[in-house]
């Protein structure tokens, strides 16, 4: 069970109109705070471990919109993939709450979907061996490579359709099977800390760019 209050808890110090990461593990474990040493943008990493779509709408208000981001960049949902029983509808129903909230909420905020990482099902399978990690050899069977694309266009076309951006690094991250390299992984689906390195200055181009834009708009009105 996920302690949500354990999240929020974290926007007791937090300021508002700054630039928010949203997801599961794999933005938790992103070391963005150390990662982006420019002054001039401050960055929150609400990434909640273990976490679904669901799970993430649930708690949205009060994590994310209770702080007023000007610049969202969300990738929740690559653990719904893992479910027998996953159906891209329910997914694809939390983003579209997702993003009408923000319309309602914060209509300047800009947002911008990553696109789920790769995964490699050989790595998950041995880990899961090995390691006695059944969550893993469950993951290897339903969260594949075919799901995370597909779900990820679905959700980029709905990004795309309420004015939303949408960003890829996975280029960086596959091997020549378009699988998750074995040097870029720990277990076939968490990225390693070399791994958050090589994709970061995608991420950093990107959220500078938007400041930019965003700075120059501001300028205009004045």
């Amino acid at each position: 069970m996920i302690c949500l209050n354990h999240y929020v808890s974290k926007n007791h110090d937090a300021e508002n109109g700054k630039i928010v990461f949203a997801g599961s593990s794999l933005m938790e474990e992103f070391p963005l705070e150390q990662l982006f040493l420019d002054k001039e943008i401050i960055v929150y990493n609400r990434g909640i471990s273990g976490a679904t779509s669901k799970d993430y709408l649930e708690i949205f208000d009060r994590l994310i919109l209770s702080i007023q981001p000007v610049h969202l960049l969300i990738n929740i949902g690559s653990n719904d993939l893992a479910d027998e029983c996953f159906e891209d509808s329910h997914l694809l129903d939390s983003y579209r709450q997702i993003f009408s909230k923000l319309k309602k909420s914060l209509p300047q905020c800009a947002v911008t979907f990553i696109k789920f990482y790769p995964v490699n099902t050989g790595i998950m399978q041995d880990v899961s061996k090995k390691q006695g990690e059944q969550w893993l050899l469950q993951a290897s069977k339903y969260r594949i490579n075919s799901r995370v694309i597909e779900a990820s266009e679905k959700i980029s076309k709905l990004a795309d359709s309420n004015g939303y951006e949408t960003i890829e690094v996975n280029n960086l991250l596959i091997d020549e099977t378009k699988q998750l390299d074995a040097l870029n992984t720990k277990d076939g689906i968490h990225l390693t800390e070399a791994a958050y390195r090589k994709i970061f200055p995608l991420i950093y181009q990107h959220v500078d760019l938007v400041r930019k834009v965003n700075k120059e708009a501001s300028d205009g009105k004045k």
